[in-house]
């Protein structure tokens, strides 16, 4: 998915158990900062550590698989980029992050969370950007790959 994009959904997540929007409560900077620094993360963990952002990619693979053969917690959800069968008004037949409760290798998709309107409009957004991507990798010709 392209990077600019990507959008964290605050209004489900948590610090220590806390609802994010209550422990950072200036809603300027979640919908704002906040965003672009999630979107630019990789660049951020560069420039401060002069390394590759690949060990945080690999503790998120770790920490993915784990939730999904381990199970999530009770009461708790993670996301989970699957398939899509049209959740959220997000297209079918893309791959897209949503929530899911992961039990001993499966998975099932959390219905019917509340989405505020600037949050449907930025998932939306990403769904429009991978439509894009899906569409341009469909009319590549594969022809010229030996």
């Amino acid at each position: 998915m392209c990077i600019r994009d990507r959008y964290p959904d605050v209004n489900h997540g948590t610090i220590k158990g806390v609802p994010i929007n209550e422990v950072i409560k200036d809603e300027k900077y979640l919908r704002e900062e906040f965003i672009y620094k999630v979107q630019k993360r990789g660049g951020e963990v560069l420039s401060h550590r002069k390394i590759s952002s690949i060990m945080s990619a690999a503790q998120a693979i770790k920490d993915h698989v784990k939730s999904w053969v381990g199970g999530t917690k009770e009461g708790e959800f993670v996301s989970m980029g699957v398939y899509s069968e049209g959740w959220y008004n997000i297209p079918k037949d893309i791959f897209f992050s949503f929530p899911v409760l992961c039990r001993k290798g499966t998975y099932e998709v959390v219905e019917g969370l509340s989405l505020d309107e600037f949050s449907q409009a930025k998932l939306l957004a990403s769904a429009e950007e991978l439509l894009a991507e899906k569409q341009e990798a469909l009319g590549l010709d594969l022809s010229l790959i030996h």
